[in-house]
């Protein structure tokens, strides 16, 4: 093998590691315990490199931990989309890349200031993920899936938190960990280049980060355990199972109906206050189709219980033809329209198409 090649293969080894114990922390493995120790090969490995060097790790790390955790896209490009096996994997690994540019940014920030600063990893890293991580979940509409406080979401005491800082708060803690194991393995390299770093920043800033996530796991259970005003208020969450080709099939709809009314019948076994279904449940725009809009109004009614369904809405038309919206629709015993919601933070491609014009 070309001594060359085999050095760059070593260079950007830890980025490959960093992103396969990433993949391993999301589902299906969900061995979430991994990404508080995932980034450390990758933060440790800037020490050694350049920020174009970093720029390029990131970038690798990225591709590794966004197709590995996305993958799955491609079934609904290749099965509904209708274009190959070959082709929907490649848009996939298209996604991918520019999903990485965002690492790449955040690697090649961390090592520039890490290196040249007294700044600890356990400071640096987690503000520096978490802005460049708010940043792609809103940058060009936005791509906020595969966050990193989405991998933590079966330890159930530590993401209590979320109803304080978001998903953004849990990617904190997180990276904060992760650097603060590597501020401690590279605390003899950091003292050797520079004999007169304060110590001092290490020591408060691992006791820090403890007492922060004993205060943050201690929330957790308080928020799990907590005794709450009010009665239990028994609902009913109805998932039909269609398949996505059948659903807006128009010789399918009848079928479809009939799986939601038979399902909910069931459940009204257990007297529930609430029956949800799920988004996009009915296969017609509620209130738009009368026929069928007074199906489900009727059906509602004879249950006794408030239905949440969500559906396509057809708003005003606009100049570019009809406007639409994926909306949840909250109905009270008598089958009135109480609330609507309309959801804003829409998917690229599957609810809109960016850049229209172009694509």
């Amino acid at each position: 093998m070309d001594k060359t090649f085999s050095n760059k293969l070593l260079l950007f080894l830890p980025a490959v590691v960093s992103g396969l114990l990433i993949v391993l922390s999301f589902p299906l493995f969900d061995l979430y315990a991994l990404a508080w120790i995932a980034f450390v090969p990758l933060l440790c490995s800037f020490w050694e490199k350049d920020w174009k060097e970093s720029f390029q790790s990131g970038f690798i790390f990225g591709l590794v931990y966004f197709f590995g955790t996305l993958y799955w896209i491609y079934h609904s490009i290749n099965h509904f989309g209708g274009i190959s096996f070959i082709t929907s994997l490649i848009i996939v690994l298209f996604l991918s890349a520019y999903l990485s540019l965002f690492t790449a940014l955040f690697s090649a920030l961390f090592s520039l200031s890490y290196r040249k600063t007294r700044f600890p990893a356990f400071f640096v890293a987690p503000v520096l993920w978490v802005s460049i991580e708010f940043l792609r979940s809103y940058a060009m509409t936005g791509f906020p899936w595969s966050s990193i406080g989405y991998s933590q979401y079966r330890f159930l005491p530590l993401i209590q938190i979320a109803d304080i800082t978001g998903i953004y708060g849990i990617s904190f803690l997180v990276l904060a960990f992760n650097g603060a194991v590597t501020d401690l393995v590279l605390l003899r390299k950091r003292l050797k280049e520079m004999p007169l770093f304060p110590l001092f920043y290490i020591t408060t800033g691992v006791i820090s980060l403890t007492l922060l996530l004993l205060a943050v796991v201690g929330y957790g259970f308080w928020r799990l355990h907590e005794v709450r005003p009010g009665r239990a208020v028994p609902v009913s969450v109805v998932q039909g199972n269609i398949d996505q080709d059948k659903k807006w099939d128009p010789s399918f709809q009848n079928e479809v109906m009939n799986i939601y009314t038979s399902l909910s019948q069931e459940a009204l076994k257990a007297d529930p206050a609430l029956i949800i279904w799920p988004e996009t449940a009915v296969p017609f725009f509620f209130n738009a189709d009368p026929d069928f809009s007074s199906r489900l109004l009727q059906f509602q009614r004879q249950t006794g219980a408030w239905l949440l369904f969500g559906s396509v809405l057809l708003k005003k038309p606009s100049p570019a033809g009809q406007e639409l919206s994926n909306s949840a629709v909250l109905l009270d015993r008598e089958g009135k329209n109480i609330y609507t919601y309309d959801k804003i933070h829409l998917v690229p491609f599957g609810e809109y198409v960016p850049l229209r014009k172009v694509l």
